[in-house]
């Protein structure tokens, strides 16, 4: 005989035989389920069978019992016991009573089983977990919060119903684990252990968040007496479906990863958006490396900028090439504008142009040299420098010389040869007279 799914109602809900609907025929000379001794439990079995139809806020509180094992029997179906099992570490008695009440989120359709223990008069909750309608098993339950954050997280549900929350780093490497498989190919788990801002024990603010093209979570330390807006960051990880980490570390800020990503010719120019950043030692700006020193968008420099001060970059697209403007002030002009001329090239540094191979040669550098020279009034090391042009730096490396040589071949230098190592010695001072000698000196005196 078929199962008979029966439509419960407020009226019906005392009333065992209601519940039961027909008898499911014999199994070795028995029936094939048995009706518990109150129909608060025997509801609460028959929707887990799915053999009614009610709103799982109909469910009511019922009590069952904890063997010595520490496992909760709530009834029998076709011989195999329907139960829910605990660690040894469980503060329960034996044939201890427990209260049990179902719960249920009608706005995300969660559904769980909270089990209250009572100490000294006094109900205290033991345990938590999840069921659902036609399944007889039970599954973990972390709350509504952590439960939507996890499956925001696997994109069973959109983001606005996921809220922030509180967690505590209990795992070792100071880490903390939502969810995570046996086969580990689904880890939603959050990794500290370089991060010098919080220890094991410390507790966490989680703040999920989307925009119109990413999603990602910032995590803060918790502070007593400090408001969410001021706690200290902790890190940030970008919302990866792909893979089986799902958090990835890698996440650079959606206004910093609109630009590799507009690099990578997978956002349009139209997406770009300015974000602000704070100038870091040496009067530069650190943007990021990503992933890959080869793949890198390192270093802006400037003079004009000063250590720990926050600057607005506005990154647009001009006559095709890409500009990072640099506003210290967004009524004014930019104060500096750096541009990456090569889309293809991957991530060179953007206030330098890109050189294709085998560009440098001496005479490129002599040219390179000029134009600079011409362009800043002076032709050093610490100049070139503060102008980021490390390209240029490096092919004056190889030139005769180097910056010394380069200069005198420019005519920008009257300072004297330097002489090589060794020149000074009892063979070679001969060569020179003594009107070459003072000439040597006046011209230095002169430099």
């Amino acid at each position: 005989m078929d199962k008979e799914r029966v439509e419960v109602n407020e009226t019906s809900l005392g009333e065992p035989e209601q519940l039961r609907g027909e008898v499911l025929g014999n199994n070795r000379g028995g029936l094939r389920w048995k009706l518990p001794s109150n129909p608060e439990t025997q509801l609460f079995l028959d929707y887990l069978k799915g053999r009614i139809l009610l709103d799982p806020s109909q469910l009511k509180e019922f009590k069952a019992k904890v063997n010595p094992s520490k496992h909760m029997l709530i009834g029998k179906e076709d011989g195999k016991s329907i139960q829910i099992g605990f660690s040894k570490n469980f503060p329960f008695e034996p044939y201890e009573e427990v209260i049990c009440r179902p719960k249920h989120d009608p706005s995300l359709d969660y559904q769980w089983l909270e089990i209250y223990s009572i100490q000294e008069g006094i109900e205290k909750m033991v345990a938590a977990r999840r069921f659902f309608p036609n399944d007889t098993r039970f599954y973990e339950w972390k709350g509504t919060e952590i439960q939507a954050f996890i499956d925001w997280v696997m994109g069973n549900i959109p983001f606005d119903k996921v809220k922030q929350f509180t967690a505590t780093i209990d795992g070792k490497m100071k880490s903390k684990s939502f969810h995570k498989t046996s086969n580990l190919d689904v880890v939603i788990e959050l990794h500290l252990i370089g991060s010098s801002i919080v220890s094991q024990g410390d507790t966490v603010l989680v703040v999920p968040n989307k925009d119109d093209l990413y999603e990602w979570l910032e995590v803060f330390k918790v502070q007593d007496g400090v408001e969410s807006n001021s706690l200290p960051h902790v890190i940030s990880y970008r919302i990866n479906r792909e893979g089986s980490y799902k958090l990835d570390r890698y996440w650079l800020g959606t206004g910093k990863q609109r630009i590799i990503d507009y690099l990578n010719g997978t956002v349009t120019a139209d997406k770009l958006k300015p974000f602000k950043v704070k100038i870091g030692a040496k009067n530069q700006i650190y943007l990021f490396v990503y992933k890959d020193q080869s793949r890198s968008i390192a270093l802006m420099r400037s003079e004009k900028f000063s250590e720990n001060e926050e600057v607005t970059i506005n990154p647009i697209v001009e006559d095709g090439k890409l500009l990072l403007k640099v506003f210290k002030n967004a009524l004014l002009d930019p104060v500096e504008i750096f541009v990456f001329e090569d889309r293809k090239a991957w991530f060179p540094r953007l206030n330098q142009t890109y050189k294709p191979p085998h560009y440098w040669t001496e005479e490129t550098t002599e040219q390179e040299g000029l134009a600079f020279f011409e362009e800043e009034g002076e032709l050093t090391q610490k100049r070139l420098a503060a102008r980021g042009r490390n390209d240029l730096l490096g092919a004056i490396a190889k030139y005769p010389g180097r910056i010394r040589g380069l200069r005198r071949s420019l005519g920008l230098d009257n300072k004297p040869d330097i002489k090589p190592h060794g020149y000074w010695k009892d063979n070679n001072t001969a060569v020179i007279s003594p009107d070459e000698a003072n000439e040597d000196l006046d011209r230095l005196l002169e430099g």
